[in-house]
């Protein structure tokens, strides 16, 4: 086909074009949704984890410093935050025009 003709027809299609990326926009977010939740869950498990244990080992032994519990708290709400402005972006698309 040819490339001015694929031109017109993508013109001609462009509104039905949009209306699908905006329905895949919509469904690629709502996964991203559950796949945040999920991030979040398991990454606040891990470190959330280790901050606990390290919390409880200081009470038994002093050589924990302050400043390794402090460190890992910090990196926790950085993850945290890093998973919760993580969005879906559509990274590009591809159109199979046929006769």
């Amino acid at each position: 086909m040819p490339k001015a003709a694929g031109t017109k027809i993508v013109a001609q299609l462009r509104t039905e074009i949009e209306a699908r990326l905006d329905d895949a926009q919509a469904l690629a977010d709502k996964a991203a949704a559950t796949l945040k939740e999920t991030a979040s869950g398991r990454y606040r498990e891990s470190i959330g984890g280790e901050l606990t244990r390290l919390q409880a080992l200081k009470k038994v032994n002093p050589s924990v410093r302050q400043d390794e519990l402090d460190a890992l708290a910090k990196r926790l709400e950085a993850g945290v935050g890093a998973i919760d402005t993580a969005s879906a972006q559509l990274q590009g698309i591809r159109l199979v025009l046929t006769r």
